[in-house]
């Protein structure tokens, strides 16, 4: 459902952003100017933070490398810099996999050798290379793990092509399929829709690979048309392929694996039914051979691959209708034989297959901890009992294996919790810096929002594998307790809670297990879901937006996109007779918000008003031309949220820092009558979405954890057995 699934990307945007350490910001000209009798250290400093940034933030280890080299040409004297780019350039070698790493570690220790830190770590570096040297001399395959990629960009949606050259991933920059040379570093585009705005809202997905390397399928999320799309692309530049469509209010489809054969992409297919189906569509025609029907209400994230010889599937399945733990089991590649793999309480995920087809790699949480095991499987038929292989491996992500026996796979990424600080009322500055706030699942809780009576917060948990079990939670200020809502017989995912006024119904953009998705009212205390607004009550709907209710409780407000016209009204529903009337028409951009004055009268509008430009805004209720308050410039399609202060003067509001592009976000206020804008001397990973407490005293809202390291591609090396491994 698009807002469910928008509100992931925003999420990813943040994630994303999250994984910046730190942003160097070039001087405007007249700065360059002030600065230009600065020493030449300082400049050699400030080359050596680019190339800095370039290695570690956005990966790039080719620019990377001609600044260090660069720094080494230029400012030879400069030898504590010098010895850091020096030290630097092995390092980014390192990364490469490239025999000059070792020269270049031994010229730190041999041309900079006062430059005690850097000496140090350069023969820790020369140590681990020269015995990795020694062993493979031996012949000595030992065991390993290692990153492969880091920094900005990184994505775990796609595949290893099984030479191990390339990685498949989406560039979430745009939306579009992309590969990574994984020896250079150098990310290529298959796809080229353009901007965000340029092409609406449409997006690749998950992709595998041909059998020769060549091609690759992939999922494509069409807005424009409402459908969900199944391409092929070849890596020679040539346009993509329509295989396969659905509309998305309908069904869905997502691949799977390409057959051994070349001849079909095997894929998860949901039908009008809403029965969840695995087959293969005919690369010739398009036609589909359902295999296997499953009686399961949300089988993702499901994972299936063609054994090497291709006369199997292994595939990972609910336990139960409505189970989130799963099984494995081995289906012929004609469908008419089935085998269980792994049948066990535990909750156990598919990795893969081994390029031999001798084993079965997966995820399993038996022992207490998230471990990798393995089980032979010869002629379709498990051989012994499962073993572990790297234990405490954690929730990871699958990006298959090469042909050495290599496997890689993506971590989890950023993790979210909810903070709060104390501000001055009067002032409004923050007088007692952000605290975690001690709610249980640290790492998996976002979205918070006080009720109007200050009691009791509302937020988000997401947790299990992926993090695609959403629980709703109430956290009382009182007993400090923490009451949940599982509703998962119900929604297959939920966004956005918000209070009602009379702080015992919640507002929830949800979508039900039919695909219908809208805005809903939960019951605090018995949890009861009623549904107001079905997202498909007009043809013309998209998305919906940021509700918000009156204080009487009768008329709801809210955005939704217009597909016929693209523009996203603000919309006022009488909840007792369904009438409906626009108050306001938004520019054709989304990431809009709402928020209701504490008298009732006035709504605070956060416009998209383009593609890099947001605009705060204050209008009646009762419609009217809004008073523009405060635009600023921002990059992304990250949500920015707002809220009023108690004694509705003023509306506060996130602002991403221009200098860090996301590593740092601040808080900020405006005058609701107008004025200037202030900043209030917060500055956090993210602020979303922000809550002021009804006693003006507290503002809470989520950040990327602390502690989080950002999503990484790791490959585990020389795990398999002892056996040769066939080539395919």
């Amino acid at each position: 459902m698009h807002y469910i699934e928008a509100e992931s990307m925003r999420w990813r945007d943040v994630m994303r952003s999250s994984k910046i350490i730190f942003m160097i910001i070039f001087s405007t000209f007249g700065l360059l100017l002030f600065f230009s009798n600065l020493s030449a250290q300082q400049t050699a400093g400030e080359l050596f933070e680019k190339a800095l940034y370039l290695e570690e933030a956005q990966g790039d280890l080719q620019k990377a490398i001609e600044l260090y080299q660069r720094i080494l040409k230029q400012y030879p004297d400069n030898r504590e810099v010098a010895a850091k780019a020096q030290l630097h350039l092995g390092l980014c070698y390192e990364k490469l996999g490239l025999e000059e790493a070792q020269k270049a570690f031994q010229k730190v220790i041999d041309n900079y050798p006062e430059q005690t830190e850097a000496v140090k770590m350069a023969r820790e570096k020369l140590s681990i290379l020269l015995r990795a040297q020694a062993a493979l001399e031996k012949g000595d395959k030992e065991f390993k793990i290692k990153q492969v990629w880091t920094g900005k960009g990184v994505d775990g949606s796609g595949e290893i092509s099984f030479d191990g050259k390339y990685l498949s991933f989406v560039d979430w920059e745009t939306g579009d399929l992309a590969i990574r040379e994984m020896a250079t570093g150098k990310n290529r585009h298959l796809t080229h829709k353009g901007s965000w705005d340029a092409s609406s809202f449409a997006f690749a997905m998950t992709s595998v690979w041909s059998p020769d390397g060549k091609q690759l399928a992939y999922d494509w999320e069409n807005d424009a048309k409402g459908q969900a799309e199944v391409h092929i692309v070849g890596l020679d530049g040539s346009e993509p392929r329509l295989l396969h469509q659905v509309d998305f209010y309908k069904g869905w489809v997502e691949v799977a694996d390409w057959s051994p054969d070349g001849k079909n992409i095997l894929a998860f297919i949901l039908n009008e039914a809403k029965s969840w189906q695995l087959g293969l569509v005919s690369i010739k025609d398009s036609s589909i051979q359902v295999l296997k029907s499953f009686d399961a209400v949300d089988p993702f994230p499901m994972k299936a691959q063609f054994s090497p010889d291709g006369r199997y599937i292994v595939y990972d399945f609910p336990q139960e209708r409505e189970s989130r733990k799963k099984d494995i089991s081995l289906i012929s590649s004609d469908g008419k034989k089935e085998i269980p793999l792994i049948a066990h309480p535990a909750d156990d995920y598919l990795f893969g297959w081994s390029p031999d087809g001798k084993w079965v790699l997966f995820n399993s949480d038996r022992t207490g901890t998230r471990d990798a095991w393995i089980i032979q499987v010869l002629e379709g038929k498990p051989q012994g009992d499962p073993h572990v292989v790297k234990r405490d491996i954690g929730l990871i992500g699958s990006l298959g294996f090469g042909q050495d026996g290599s496997f890689y796979y993506s971590t989890e990424g950023a993790t979210h919790d909810i903070y709060s600080a104390r501000l001055d009322q009067e002032t409004g500055n923050v007088i007692e810096q952000p605290k975690k706030d001690p709610l249980p699942y640290e790492g998996s809780n976002f979205s918070p929002d006080w009720s109007p009576d200050g009691k009791n917060l509302v937020y988000v948990s997401r947790r299990g594998p992926g993090k695609r079990q959403s629980i709703l939670c109430l956290y009382s200020a009182e007993s400090r307790r923490v009451r949940e809502f599982n509703f998962k017989d119900k929604f297959v995912g939920f966004a956005y809670p918000r209070w009602c006024p009379d702080s015992r119904y919640i507002l929830l953009l949800a979508e039900d297990f039919q695909s219908v998705g809208g805005i809903y009212k939960i019951d605090a205390q018995t949890g009861e879901a009623t549904l107001l607004i079905p997202e498909k009550e007009k043809k013309s709907y998209g998305a919906l937006w940021s509700p918000v209710m009156s204080l009487d409780g009768k008329l709801l407000f809210y955005i939704h996109e217009n597909r016929s016209d693209k523009y996203y009204p603000v919309v006022v529903r009488d909840l007792k007779t369904g009438k409906e009337e626009e108050i306001l028409r938004n520019p054709p951009h989304d990431n809009n918000i709402l928020a209701l004055s504490p008298d009732g009268q006035r709504l605070a509008l956060l416009l998209r008003e383009e593609e890099n430009l947001r605009v705060l805004k204050v209008m009646s209720i009762k419609g009217g031309e809004p008073v523009e308050l405060h635009r600023f410039e921002f990059k992304g399609r990250n949500i920015i949220n707002i809220d009023w202060s108690p004694d509705g003067r003023y509306i506060y509001f996130s602002k991403r820092k221009p200098d860090s592009e996301g590593a740092k976000w601040e808080l900020w206020r405006v005058p609701a009558k107008g004025g200037k804008a202030e900043n209030l001397g917060l500055a956090m990973p993210s602020l979303v979405p922000l809550s002021v407490h009804p006693d003006g005293e507290r503002i809470t809202f989520a950040s990327l954890s602390g502690q989080t390291m950002p999503p990484e591609i790791w490959v585990m090396e020389n795990f398999l057995p002892k056996e040769n491994i066939k080539k395919k």
